[in-house]
């Protein structure tokens, strides 16, 4: 994969990579303070990250042990709300049935779409408000 290295001067620096979805850039700015810019469709999204936030995102993204706490089950982006829910139980139930707003799931650590799925216990489904 290519990356570019662009110097943003009075800024700092930014990569840019060409993503699965489309191009993913990174600004890591002269006081420390990170930025990550990508476009899906027709929306442009921008995640400001803190010195300990883009730590923390880089040790999940290489998947080092971490400890992990119980906390809320909801991440608030600008005016949308992302919900994540625990599937405790099998369930004979569809994901969309559990979620109607889920957009997708995630079994064994992998990503998954298919919302006609069953659930299953350990699955997480995350879905949009």
């Amino acid at each position: 994969m290519d990356v570019v290295e662009s110097l943003m001067p009075g800024i700092g620096i930014k990569y840019t990579f060409q993503g699965s979805y489309g191009p993913i850039s990174v600004v890591i700015k002269t006081d420390g303070t990170k930025e990550i810019y990508f476009a899906e469709d027709s929306n442009f999204f921008v995640i400001p990250l803190s010195e300990e936030d883009a730590k923390t995102l880089s040790m999940l993204l290489m998947e080092i042990n971490i400890e992990f706490k119980k906390g809320e089950e909801f991440l608030k982006l600008g005016k949308s709300i992302l919900k994540w829910t625990y599937v405790n139980e099998d369930k004979n139930v569809e994901i969309s049935k559990i979620e109607k707003n889920a957009l997708f799931f995630i079994r064994n650590g992998k990503i998954e779409r298919d919302l006609s799925a069953i659930a299953r216990a350990g699955d997480i489904i995350l879905s949009g408000e």
